[in-house]
């Protein structure tokens, strides 16, 4: 029964403090789940006007979307389906798209949805016009609007990170309580074995259910709005196969742990690679060392987490404080050597993951990243605080110190549920900057902000009726970083017909300079400058800085 207490104990001051984190972290950045996939590329484009019907339509997304799951199709008016076809999915697993017959002038909209390989549902819609039927409303067309079936409200969220919270805890538990019961076995030492097997069993019976709530939190999310004949597909997914796996080894737990070294060894190698599909080390390239670094990385924190826990039940029992002292060197040397490893393989990850280090401050993922990196070295150090106090007090833990050691932790775990459901590449929002003046109204736009791909770039000016038509609008783009002072020129020229209806502002008139091409060559921090120049040589000169992803 003291093996449970403590367990029990440890649990609820893990909670709470959890809590505590998971609480804040709602609070400061409301929103935080995310798709984990984005589009790069429409065609046609959103909004678009054409001249003739397109053979087909397709969307490419930034990252690997599940080929088991995904829907796209063309929509006339009155809702009927006009594609023709079965949807398909490139080799690559990147772009989607789906055939159309010779389609009559008209407004058609284009539906679609898939699953990122890390298991996260993007969906959107958005318009497109063939000829000149009339008016066309026009919509943002971002890959975060449209039906966003990835964003999650607050509530879902706090449920979302509480779930995941407790899931990385145990499954990192019983992971690092199976590995250390290896050693312990070579050892013979029969005193501890009771107490260890009594854990075990507690860790198997928490592990299970907990597998079996996240697995059906995360399903019903992705087949949110399916029919229900076609949802059983999730099941096909790298999501649904992962978790498959999972609750498989849960339950075989009981049957294949604690026999044979090799036996415990693959089950826990088995689940960690199960784990890791489920993440984001699924969507990015090349895809067996993101999950080879991922698999490493959720091992050395077993160790730490699987190996802090055991050594907090054995220091709890008085009869068996000298097979504590004991387990208390080994451990201490190879915790320090864990949180090495989760260091440099949390690094190598980051490097595929992200583009730009300078960039890390400025999203969410990477915010998170520095916090978990913060909270390492304060774990390092107490570490390194337990290590000497060991030696000074002849093995006696300083329990404030091992106290500290289990919140640093949490902490760590409960920053790793918020972390894994961000995505280290966000999608950038069309820029629509607007600046009023007294005699010149301006702004500027650039969608969908996909680097390196054809964007639509427009300048709006709006001047006093009389004056006439802008002498000069100039629209540049400059980064420093890796373009020096030279800054690209956007060629805008006057629009034969700008859009109907945003002549906003009674006594002014309205002009409109547009241009398309790939004139946003790469991602990074930009500065967008506009110049308007006037009838009269009066020159406006807009700056903004923004950063694209």
């Amino acid at each position: 029964m003291k093996e449970e207490f403590v367990i029990i104990s440890f649990a609820k001051r893990y909670v709470l403090f959890s809590l505590s984190v998971l609480l804040a972290a709602i609070l400061l950045f409301p929103g935080l789940v995310q798709g984990h996939a984005s589009v790069v590329e429409m065609s046609p484009e959103a909004n678009s006007q054409l001249t003739a019907s397109p053979q087909q339509v397709s969307v490419t997304f930034n990252e690997r979307v599940e080929a088991a799951l995904f829907e796209i199709r063309v929509l006339g008016s009155g809702g009927k389906e006009v594609s023709s076809g079965k949807p398909a999915i490139s080799e690559d697993r990147k772009q989607i798209s789906v055939q159309t017959p010779n389609l009559p002038e008209g407004h058609y909209t284009v539906s679609f949805r898939v699953i990122s390989s890390d298991g996260h549902p993007i969906g959107q819609s958005y318009l497109f016009t063939v000829g000149e039927p009339g008016t066309l409303a026009v919509q943002p067309p971002n890959g975060q609007s449209g039906h966003d079936h990835h964003q999650a409200g607050g509530g879902n969220d706090l449920l979302l990170y509480v779930l995941r919270t407790a899931y990385l805890l145990s499954l990192t538990a019983l992971a690092g309580w199976v590995l250390w019961g290896i050693m312990l076995r070579r050892r013979a030492d029969e005193a501890v074995a009771p107490g260890y097997m009594k854990g075990s069993l507690i860790l198997r019976r928490t592990f299970l259910p907990l597998a079996c709530f996240c697995a059906l939190f995360q399903m019903l999310g992705l087949v949110e709005g399916m029919d229900y004949t076609e949802a059983w597909a999730v099941l096909l997914t790298s999501a649904g196969m992962a978790w498959i796996i999972i609750i498989v080894l849960a339950v075989a737990a009981a049957p294949l742990l604690h026999k044979k070294a090799w036996s415990d060894v693959l089950w826990v190698g088995l689940v960690l690679a199960a784990e890791s599909v489920n993440g984001h080390a699924a969507a990015y390239d090349p895809a067996w060392v993101t999950l080879l670094l991922n698999v490493v990385h959720l091992a050395a924190a077993a160790l730490w987490v699987g190996g802090l826990l055991y050594l907090l039940t054995e220091w709890s029992h008085p009869e068996r404080r000298i097979h504590a002292k004991l387990f208390t060197r080994t451990f201490s040397g190879t915790a320090l050597l864990s949180i090495a490893v989760l260091a440099v393989s949390g690094t190598a990850a980051a490097l595929l993951y992200i583009t730009d280090w300078r960039l890390l401050a400025e999203v969410p993922w990477g915010r998170w990243l520095l916090a978990k990196t913060a909270v390492v070295i304060i774990v390092v150090i107490t570490a390194a605080l337990l290590r000497l106090g060991l030696k000074k007090r002849q093995g006696e833990l300083a329990k404030p110190l091992l106290w500290l050691d289990i919140g640093l932790m949490a902490a760590i775990i409960a920053i790793s549920a918020v972390f894994t459901t961000i995505s280290p590449r966000p999608s950038n929002e069309p820029v629509n900057w607007h600046v009023m003046g007294e005699t010149v109204h301006m702004t500027a736009e650039i969608s969908p902000v996909i680097p390196g791909k054809n964007n639509l770039f427009t300048v709006k000016v709006w001047l006093p009726e009389g004056t006439g038509a802008p002498k000069q609008v100039v629209m540049l783009l400059r980064n420093e970083q890796k373009l020096g002072t030279a800054p690209i020129s956007v060629p805008i020229v006057l629009a034969d017909q700008p859009a109907a209806g945003l002549n906003l502002f009674p006594g002014f008139s309205y002009y409109e300079y547009r241009a398309s091409g790939p004139y946003l060559p790469f991602s990074g921090e930009w500065e967008l400058e506009v110049r308007v120049m006037d009838p009269k040589d009066d020159e406006k000169v807009y700056k903004r800085q923004f950063v694209f992803y």
